[in-house]
């Protein structure tokens, strides 16, 4: 009575209406969370982890890859999502004789730059082998970063291209 005045015998009769249609579900949802728990457990289940190529990621999909194994679940491959891609700039141009000034040179500027996000590429790549080394058992992907937010079918498309290039 004391909730009927404070909030309306209107509201109460709503949640206990509420309350009253979920009566009997329970064991659907007890069936339901038992056959999800047997196909996590299941042996043809498995995991794929998605992380990006920097340490702290790579350190917590390390972390989620032990505490899969140690729970008896499989993860059967890492994606490695957002890449850069590798320049192969040669350390010699960028730095060495024969090497464009970056102050004068807006060639130059490019080549620093594409220096810079080559070493960066060479930081991931430690990162992957890091990450490979500590899951030797999943095939480990890599998804290079794609212009926009991968939000529809087209960009869902280009990851799996990246993942499963097409043949030929």
């Amino acid at each position: 009575r004391t909730v009927s005045r404070v909030v309306g015998g209107e509201v109460v009769r709503e949640a206990l209406a509420f309350f009253t249609a979920f009566e009997g579900m329970e064991q659907g949802f007890r069936d339901r969370t038992q056959r999800v728990e047997e196909l996590l457990h299941s042996p043809s289940t498995a995991f794929v982890l998605v992380a990006t190529p920097r340490a702290g990621a790579t350190a917590e999909a390390v972390y989620f890859a032990e505490r899969l194994a140690n729970s008896g679940k499989r993860v059967a491959a890492v994606v490695e999502n957002r890449t850069l891609p590798r320049f192969g700039v040669p350390e010699d141009l960028l730095s060495g004789k024969g090497a464009p000034d970056r102050r004068s040179s807006g060639y130059g500027a490019l080549l620093a730059n594409a220096g810079e996000l080559d070493r960066a590429s060479k930081d991931e790549n430690h990162h992957i082998e890091w990450l490979a080394a500590r899951v030797p058992e999943a095939i480990v992907a890599r998804v290079p970063m794609i212009p926009g937010e991968v939000h529809d079918l087209a960009g869902l498309l280009q990851v799996a291209d990246c993942l499963f290039p097409p043949a030929g």
